[in-house]
């Protein structure tokens, strides 16, 4: 028998590839775009996921199965917010924080992992 664990499960739900929408929906690998659309499956849970697995994450799906966004979701969760002038802001008055905030996404409500880690890493 087969034993999957957390991480495994989460990338099974999220890669299987969504055959229900209609061809004439266009589809963007841009998390802050998608977050707002009715479509949108809040996946959020899976950056949790990732920093308590201490194993290696190798992602493969097939092509539009939103490998792409993942890495959008975790860049805007993790990368550190500056201004335009590249000066550091407050995490709590950045675009990113608005974009979990008022849309409520579940990692949000994991109050003290989002604090820990929201807004601080370098992302490249």
């Amino acid at each position: 028998f087969i034993v999957f664990t957390t991480i495994q499960i989460i990338l099974i739900s999220i890669v299987t590839p969504l055959f229900v929408l209609k061809e004439n929906i266009r589809t963007s690998d841009d998390f802050a775009k998608l977050v707002t659309s009715s479509l949108f499956v809040d996946k959020t849970l899976l950056i949790k996921a990732w920093f308590e697995d201490k194993n290696f994450v190798l992602l493969t799906a097939p092509r539009r199965s939103g490998k792409s966004m993942l890495l959008s979701m975790l860049k805007h969760f993790l990368e550190i917010p500056v201004d335009e002038r590249g000066t550091f802001m407050e995490r709590n008055y950045s675009i990113n924080y608005k974009l979990f905030k008022e849309r409520s996404l579940n990692i949000f409500k994991e109050e003290l992992f989002f604090n820990e880690h929201f807004g601080r890493y370098p992302v490249v």
